[in-house]
């Protein structure tokens, strides 16, 4: 925010008063030809935020001094005085899904909200100019401007002020064919915001529109365990009502709490068809599986459209058994921020039945791929499942593919017994050479090389690591080539034994592939992370920890985060 002492006052008294030069525009005059300033008239684009609009100087003329609403009755000026103002600055007609059309809703809904809490000092103020071909098009300023609740525009026909406005406020240019343009003013008419993004994130709570207002939003978003009341903002003893709307069918937002809910935040209905499933294998199995869905609406159109093609879908896939939150624009928006998604997706927020609180806003992502098994679809339970597949395999389980092939060798050829591992620390070493040798195995390969005799030198004689090839190169005959100058131990080369260390070594969903699991003396995983440790602490990472339940949740994070970004850019 800038001082008070460097603040402007926009317009510039040079730039009203050149105005008054101008011929006059009545608003019964339709004058539709580009205006044409005296030379001495200076173009104000530079307005930033904190400084002063005189608000009744921009929006009035000498021949004008009044606003439109939709209905035609005229409004002063002078009542915008002590009130928050919006001024937008569109080009019409607007296309239909473009970026424009999509801010409009959120504006729509956000002002809505705001008109049905009766809230009367907040004004919009809509600025039209008129495209190319549209200038005399009447017919589609009104229909635009008949959209929005409680608007003020000018009028149509004083184009010379809209025109007037947009220059002075720097809202013209090509650019706003393309993007929403607008500026957020104070009771006192000081700029707080340059753009109106905002309500595409915050909705109605956005106001009063401060940056702190916006810092607290984000602060809220981030408050771990919230309960069911807090996330679908409402009481205790409010009602949800069942989705097909039957008289009657209705449930307390308490008598919830205990249960395993599932908050659907559906903006597209792309997971309808996988959560019906789900949630019927829950209701066949009410000894075990208990789960209540919440639907929430999220319109990216005209919400009672949105709504109305939402419901008809539920009705084509029986589904009848969901309670639905009324629509509210501000909940919508809260939900969306703390599904912590982008809003190309629909999301799952899951509550724990045990404590009725918010912990986990991936519940679509454990749904997609683990299914009923990932029950009850929180990120803790999923870490905890992980992690206790894993510490049920052992050194044999993975390399003793039958009583004939129960035997790694050394780098001359000669057979060891994978049942005399036992009782010794064990890295095995994973390599999927793809094409040719990379960098990234060049890495693990040099990194090895370096620390395995100090290791068994100085502190453990028996540590031994134990090459598996996950696949041949090309240009590779036989893996011992690459490896006969350390004198590890080498797994026999085999698809199956490749196959069946893929499948439970790696996350279900995951690409990523570690490829250094260090074994404990019990022949059970350590550590799936012995690479980044021997990078990070080189020969004092050895021995290694038993750290197997924090790399799984490592490995959850990744997933997560390359999952969101992977729906991010094919969306």
């Amino acid at each position: 925010m800038v001082n008070c002492v460097d603040l402007k006052s926009f317009p510039p008294p040079q730039y009203q008063n050149n105005l008054q030069l101008t011929k006059p525009c009545r608003a019964s005059e339709p004058v539709h030809e580009e205006p044409n300033y005296p030379g001495n008239l200076s173009v104000y684009g530079s307005v930033k935020e904190g400084d002063h609009v005189d608000i009744v100087s921009l929006l009035s003329t000498n021949y004008r001094d009044f606003l439109i609403r939709n209905n035609g009755e005229k409004v002063m000026v002078e009542s915008l005085k002590g009130k928050y103002v919006m001024i937008f600055c569109f080009f019409l007609p607007v296309e239909t899904h473009s970026a424009v059309d999509n801010h409009c809703w959120a504006i729509k809904a956000a002002f809505s909200e705001w008109f049905d809490y009766g809230r009367d000092d907040i004004q919009m103020v809509m600025v039209a100019k008129m495209k190319r071909g549209f200038v005399d098009n009447e017919e589609s300023f009104i229909q635009f401007f008949s959209t929005f609740p409680n608007c003020l525009a000018i009028p149509f026909h004083d184009s010379k002020s809209h025109d007037y406005v947009c220059k002075s406020l720097g809202l013209d240019g090509p650019g706003v064919q393309y993007s929403p343009s607008a500026i957020v003013l104070d009771p006192l008419h000081k700029i707080l915001q340059e753009s109106s993004f905002f309500l595409e994130l915050y909705g109605a709570d956005s106001f009063p529109f401060t940056n702190e207002r916006f810092e607290t939003l984000y602060e809220e978003e981030h408050r771990p365990l919230l309960p069911l009341e807090e996330i679908l903002r409402c009481k205790p003893s409010d009602f949800l009502i069942c989705n097909t709307g039957e008289h009657g069918n209705k449930i307390r937002v308490s008598d919830l709490k205990n249960k395993l809910v599932a908050i659907y935040l559906c903006r597209y209905g792309d997971f309808m068809d996988e959560l019906n499933e789900i949630h019927n294998l829950c209701c066949t199995n009410r000894g075990n599986y208990d789960m209540e869905i919440v639907l929430v609406y999220l319109p990216h159109e005209e919400p009672q459209q949105f709504i109305a093609r939402i419901n008809d879908n539920l009705e084509q896939r029986g589904i009848s058994c969901w309670w639905v939150l009324p629509f509210k624009d501000s909940v919508s928006h809260w939900l969306s921020r703390l599904s912590e998604s982008n809003s190309s997706m629909d999301t799952l927020i899951i509550l724990d039945p045990t404590s009725g609180r918010y912990v986990n806003p991936h519940g679509e992502i454990v749904m997609n791929f683990f299914g009923i098994d990932g029950y009850p679809f929180t990120i803790e339970a999923m870490i905890e499942k992980e992690t206790a597949r894993l510490r049920t395999l052992t050194l044999d389980s993975l390399l003793v593919l039958s009583d004939e092939q129960n035997y790694v060798c050394t780098n001359d050829g000669t057979r060891v017994s994978v049942e005399d591992l036992r009782g010794r620390n064990i890295l095995l070493y994973l390599e999927w050479t793809h094409d040719s040798i990379d960098d990234p195995i060049e890495t693990s390969y040099n990194l090895i090389k370096d620390l395995y005799h100090k290791i068994k030198e100085y502190k453990d004689p028996n540590f031994e690591v134990v090459f598996v090839p996950m696949d041949f190169s090309e240009n590779i005959s036989s893996p011992l080539e690459c490896f006969t100058a350390m004198p590890w131990l080498e797994c026999p080369h085999d698809p199956a034994r490749a196959d069946l260390i893929w499948d439970h070594i790696c996350m279900k969903g995951s690409n990523k592939f570690n490829d250094l699991i260090a074994f404990g003396k019990d022949g059970q995983i350590l550590t799936i992370h012995a690479l980044q440790l021997l990078m990070d602490r080189g020969f004092d990472a050895y021995p290694f920890p038993n750290c197997l339940n924090q790399d799984v949740e490592i490995e959850f994070k990744w997933f997560l985060d390359s999952y969101d970004d992977h729906h991010y850019l094919c969306n």
